[in-house]
């Protein structure tokens, strides 16, 4: 699969923690970097938060996604009232794992997407933070900082 073929993943509206909405569109008036990750993964995403937010806050869009397709409904209360102790930003909960699904994200770690502002996927890296893919993220970050895709042409 190339990078710039996951079509489907162009908008999509899921809700936080808080019971908002929110809708991603493109285009965007910067980058974006996608963290998504179920239970298990989880674990790994402040390792790539840290420094992603510490470098770039201003320079792009920073959003992370939960899947959790496996949470019963029941539970459902409670999973979002944990996530507002824990996080004081908004993340998108994705309770049926559609969205998670259309990015072929990898179960039980960490994955990490760069989109440029038109939605084309610039770069992705699945697992715990390791110095040669945090290298290789921040040279697709600066690359796409310096040089923006162009927005997709609308008709």
């Amino acid at each position: 699969m190339a990078l710039s073929t996951l079509a489907d993943v162009r908008s999509f509206t899921l809700p936080d923690q808080f019971g908002t909405d929110h809708s991603i569109t493109f285009p965007l008036d910067r980058p974006l970097v996608l963290l998504i990750a179920d239970r298990a993964g989880s674990e790994q995403l402040d390792d790539w938060l840290s420094p992603l937010a510490e470098n770039y806050a201003d320079a792009l869009h920073i959003q992370g996604i939960a899947e959790l397709s496996a949470v019963p409904r029941l539970f459902r209360p409670m999973v979002r009232a944990l996530f507002r102790q824990d996080d004081a930003a908004p993340v998108l909960l994705d309770w049926t794992g559609e969205i998670v699904g259309r990015f072929r994200a990898q179960p039980d770690v960490a994955n990490v997407y760069l989109l440029a502002p038109n939605g084309e996927l610039l770069h992705q890296v699945s697992g715990p933070f390791t110095t040669s893919d945090w290298q290789a993220l921040r040279a697709a970050i600066d690359a796409s900082i310096r040089n923006p895709a162009q927005p997709a042409p609308t008709r």
